[in-house]
């Protein structure tokens, strides 16, 4: 799995960090490199007609593996994020009102009241060890409730 993480992380710097992308590259262990040629290997012939062995020459674009799409993942972490903006909107309506006296959202301990077994609910429980740092407050209280009204 390292392997496969740390070939989609250099294709991905690669356009951005060339230069740390190659020097990685280049100290790669010769058996690891010979893993990255792709179907489609280009030869960059250089003037004096040697063959040049860079980044760009190994790493094809080649999609992730289907078993890394989890569409569940993606569906609780889509609902997590459109919760996290909808607080940090109410937080910020409440900072220019000035009915809370916070400087920054790190500082907020919010209390949300959700529906018992609602999507949002369980993607939110789905997450629970990790809601403060996704929600960035100091503290996050998850209630529920069966009615609103």
């Amino acid at each position: 799995v390292y392997w496969h993480i740390l070939q989609y992380y250099m294709r991905w710097l690669a356009p951005i960090a060339v230069f740390s992308v190659e020097d990685f590259y280049q100290h790669l262990p010769a058996q690891l490199k010979s893993y990255m040629i792709s179907e489609t290997q280009k030869t960059i012939t250089v003037k004096d007609g040697e063959d040049v062995d860079c980044v760009f020459t190994r790493l094809s674009w080649e999609p992730c593996p289907a078993q890394w799409n989890q569409p569940d993942i993606n569906r609780t972490f889509e609902i997590v994020r459109t919760a996290r903006s909808h607080i940090l909107k109410a937080l910020e309506l409440c900072r220019t009102d000035k009915r809370i006296g916070i400087g920054a959202n790190s500082e907020a301990e919010v209390r949300l009241l959700v529906q018992s077994n609602s999507s949002l609910h369980k993607a939110l429980l789905s997450v629970q060890d990790e809601l403060l740092g996704v929600m960035i407050t100091s503290d996050f209280t998850l209630e529920t409730s069966d009615t609103f009204g």
